[in-house]
């Protein structure tokens, strides 16, 4: 049960964590002038970036997490596999967001970067059953060290 409610948060919150993923990745374009003028390094700025991504996605998957116990009643694997996959993803929507900061269609590719991170997180849960919340969050933090480098 819990690999499945964590499969279908990951899902249904996608729009959710796009509309501030784009304010988000606005600001951190927007201000990069700001940022170097101060002398703050690039890895600060991705820092910051990553962790406001990562606070609102545990943000959402604890609403989420809690509405479906109150319905459904308490499972102990929710909450950990909800908050493994919501961490999973902020780090695939941020390295979708770095990848494509200066492309035109930066809001296209965000949108799909944050579904194919969602649809990656479900497949982990499916065939790895709770092992797949590890498995994204090693996909998601590999993939922004590439971002990075």
């Amino acid at each position: 049960a819990g690999v499945l409610g964590a499969s279908i948060i990951a899902i249904v919150l996608v729009p959710a964590q796009v509309g501030t993923a784009l304010v988000t990745l606005g600001a951190y374009r927007e201000t990069a002038w700001l940022a170097a003028a101060f002398g703050i390094a690039p890895h600060t700025r991705t820092a910051a970036l990553v962790t406001t991504i990562a606070i609102v996605h545990l943000a959402a998957a604890t609403i989420a997490t809690i509405a479906a116990m109150v319905i459904s009643g308490a499972n102990v694997w929710l909450p950990i596999l909800a908050f493994g996959v919501a961490l999973g993803t902020s780090l695939g929507e941020a390295r979708t967001m770095l990848a494509n900061a200066a492309a035109p269609s930066v809001a296209a590719r965000v949108v799909v970067g944050a579904i194919v991170s969602a649809a990656l997180a479900v497949v982990c849960l499916a065939v790895l059953d709770a092992a797949g919340a590890i498995a994204i969050i090693a996909i998601g933090a590999f993939s922004l060290l590439r971002a990075a480098s």
